[in-house]
């Protein structure tokens, strides 16, 4: 039986979870720039180690614990640098790592089914505002409606939606 190739899978889960990991890291690190470092080297590494990774377990927790070692290799380099955690900090903060991305991962989850169910002129509010990034005023431009009354709009959407992940996450399904 020939062994899968698992570089495919690790950087595809790379990308899928590379916003949180980047927020991992810029937690850890004060500096933007620096931060930025750390997940690029981060992306290399976990690169380079594809072959540790098993597919089917938790890619995000591996890929933490990865990022908190490249965060203290960064930290010796810059020893001195002000504005940097110091490693002690860093272990205590990535100690919360595992429950931190357990609780995003059923909030993602539960959001990703709760737009599912929004109405359609709402789901595109939501997208033209979060996904594209267009501010109020502009979607109402496009849309020939007010800026106040996209607004409104928003705020009818993310209520539905603050609503539905409440329900999901409490177990009543949405």
């Amino acid at each position: 039986m020939a062994m899968t190739d698992p570089l495919p899978v690790v950087q595809a889960e790379m990308l899928r979870h590379a916003e949180q990991l980047k927020g991992f890291i810029a937690a850890l690190v004060a500096d933007r720039d620096a931060a930025e470092d750390c997940f690029q080297e981060l992306f290399l590494t976990i690169t380079a180690k594809a072959a540790d990774f098993t597919p089917g377990t938790d890619f995000l927790a591996w890929a933490c614990t990865i990022a908190r070692y490249k965060v203290l290799q960064h930290l010796e380099r810059r020893r001195r640098h002000a504005g940097c955690l110091d490693p002690a900090t860093i272990a205590a903060l990535a100690a919360d790592a595992d429950a931190f991305h357990d609780a995003w991962g059923e909030r993602r989850d539960a959001l990703a089914i709760c737009l599912e169910r929004l109405p359609p002129a709402a789901r595109r509010l939501i997208d033209a505002r979060y996904v594209h990034g267009l501010a109020p005023a502009a979607i109402a431009a496009a849309s020939g409606r007010t800026a106040n009354g996209v607004s409104v709009a928003l705020a009818k959407a993310r209520d539905a939606l603050e609503s539905c992940i409440g329900h999901r996450l409490a177990g009543k399904g949405g």
